[in-house]
């Protein structure tokens, strides 16, 4: 089930979680909306618990790896708690290095309206 004609998924991923595996599970939920012919997804990690926000180091690492995952297919909103936050923004230039298009956001209704500004509507 789409949000609207953009293809727009979504995928939550909350409560106590471990970081490389939270990347992994995000890194699937690409791949299979990707797959499915999603052009967006929102990735909602607002309620995540015992992670702490990653260094510039493990930030690139994760999303070279949702790149990959991604393979230019989608579009990637990512939904989280404001210290995970960089202000400079380094994981989304880092993501379009590798070739994913995508953005950071606080809250889902800021990530939904980015993605509908940057996909055009499915034919």
């Amino acid at each position: 089930a789409w949000t609207d004609e953009r293809r727009i998924a979504l995928f939550r991923i909350d409560g106590p979680q471990v970081l490389q595996p939270a990347a992994e599970r995000i890194a699937a939920a690409i791949e299979a909306a990707a797959d499915a012919g999603a052009k967006g997804l929102v990735v909602d990690f607002k309620d995540v618990e015992g992670i702490d926000p990653p260094d510039l180091a493990m930030r690139q690492i994760v999303v070279r790896r949702w790149a990959e995952a991604a393979r230019s297919r989608l579009h990637l909103a990512m939904v989280v708690r404001e210290d995970f936050i960089d202000p400079e923004r380094f994981a989304v230039v880092a993501a379009a290095n590798f070739g994913l298009v995508g953005n950071v956001f606080e809250n889902q209704a800021e990530a939904l309206e980015w993605l509908r500004s940057v996909l055009p509507a499915a034919r």
